[in-house]
């Protein structure tokens, strides 16, 4: 079909500020202390003593994009009481050091004693992309770094992260904190890198459910290309780290995809829609 411009698209242009998607975590924990009985001259530390028990972590205590059903190695954090020496004056220390050893914390914000227990505050490591593996789907950071396994074939839409299922076949099921080595994987995440540095996953999320890899007679390397929630190819071109020149420069085509993504349900009759000209081009569906 002869593919038409698309010419009334808006011109807001993405907003350049990001971190990664990381959010606030805030968790109380009211079953983990014990006071023993107390002397004026002795620290407030050296009275704790510590029962072996987990923290009461809800569903509702984890921002909204993990999923509910989720457990994973989130899980091991209800844990971390029994970890504890049953009397320690570093229990500080030994709640940062058993937080910090788990995959989806990236930051401890803050760790207090109150009457009612213990209440920590840290950021989580939000994945942004999820790739088919043996078990399931990788979770990966925007390094490539493995966060977790989510043992399910499909990407629960919750998690507001595209899929990618690799042309070469699945991967194998990898560790928390393992880095993926892979020449797709990699010109992935540097498409990646650009669409939620420019936070465009937090404005139209949802919205992006597939990234793939494709390629065409006479253009050398992988091109790139999302597909929506109707089913639309939003074709990207190359990844800004393909050893190949871009079709486009980056700017413009986060600016093209954030126009196209601002039409909503204007999407659903088109077939597809090439970013990487100058002004967006559609081929309607047939």
């Amino acid at each position: 079909m002869t593919p038409r411009r698309i010419d009334d698209l808006g011109s807001e242009a993405p907003d350049p500020r990001s971190p990664y998607g990381r959010l606030l975590l805030t968790v109380v924990v009211v079953s983990a202390v014990v006071l023993t009985s107390l002397r004026l001259e002795q620290r407030v530390e050296e009275t704790l003593r510590w029962t072996e028990g987990s923290w009461s972590l809800e569903s509702r205590d984890f921002p909204s994009w993990v999923p509910a059903r989720f457990t994973g190695r989130l899980a091991d954090l209800h844990h971390i009481p029994a970890t504890i020496p049953l009397r320690s004056a570093d229990w500080r220390q030994e709640v940062l050091r058993s937080l910090g050893e788990n995959p989806w914390i990236d930051e401890v914000q803050r760790v207090d004693r109150t009457a009612e227990g213990i209440r920590f505050e840290a950021r989580l490591l939000r994945p942004v992309v999820g790739v088919r593996c043996e078990e399931g789907l990788l979770l990966l950071d925007s390094a490539g770094r493995v966060i977790d396994i989510d043992r399910t074939l499909d990407l629960d839409p919750a998690w507001g992260i595209p899929l990618l299922i690799p042309i070469a076949g699945e991967l194998p099921a990898l560790a928390s904190g393992t880095e993926v080595r892979h020449e797709e994987i990699t010109e992935a995440l540097g498409v990646l890198r650009e669409v939620w540095g420019a936070r465009l996953p937090q404005r139209f999320p949802g919205e992006l459910t597939l990234i793939e890899a494709y390629t065409e007679p006479g253009v050398p390397g992988l091109l790139w290309r999302f597909h929506d929630r109707f089913g639309t190819q939003l074709r990207w071109g190359r990844s800004p780290v393909s050893p190949y020149p871009p079709l486009l420069p980056s700017p413009a085509r986060l600016e093209n995809l954030a126009l196209v993504l601002g039409l909503g349900e204007a999407r659903r009759e088109m077939g597809a829609i090439e970013l990487f000209q100058r002004t967006p081009e559609v081929v309607r569906r047939n």
